[in-house]
């Protein structure tokens, strides 16, 4: 259990650690350094998830919970936009992409 929560730990660090780039130089143009890694954060948040719902479907508690139609609706949403802002190289295509997950994070908060 301890190796699997620091795996967890230490992949979203990893995708943090990415999103910024680590010279100075490439903080001037951060839309390129955005193009350059997006695939690559939004791959391991996306294995962070299935991990995470494979854990969630072991436990009888919290797989009683993701089986309402309203997590698996917010999920699929969720894997949907990942993917989409993996596959769409647009800038407006990716705005629009980032603010609908800003917007199903905030939904399943306020929910």
């Amino acid at each position: 259990m301890l190796m699997s929560v620091l795996s967890s730990a230490s992949a979203y660090y990893l995708a943090a650690y990415l999103v910024f780039p680590s010279q100075a130089k490439d903080y001037r143009n951060l839309d390129a350094h955005y193009f350059r890694i997006r695939r690559l954060v939004m791959g391991v948040l996306l294995i962070l998830l299935l991990v995470q719902l494979g854990f969630y479907a072991s436990e009888p508690q919290l797989n009683a919970a993701l089986a309402s139609p309203l997590a698996q609706a917010f999920t699929a949403v969720l894997i949907l936009l990942m993917l989409l802002a993996m596959a769409f190289r647009g800038v407006r295509a990716n705005i629009a992409i980032l603010s609908l997950l800003i917007l199903r994070y905030l939904a399943v908060y306020l929910l």
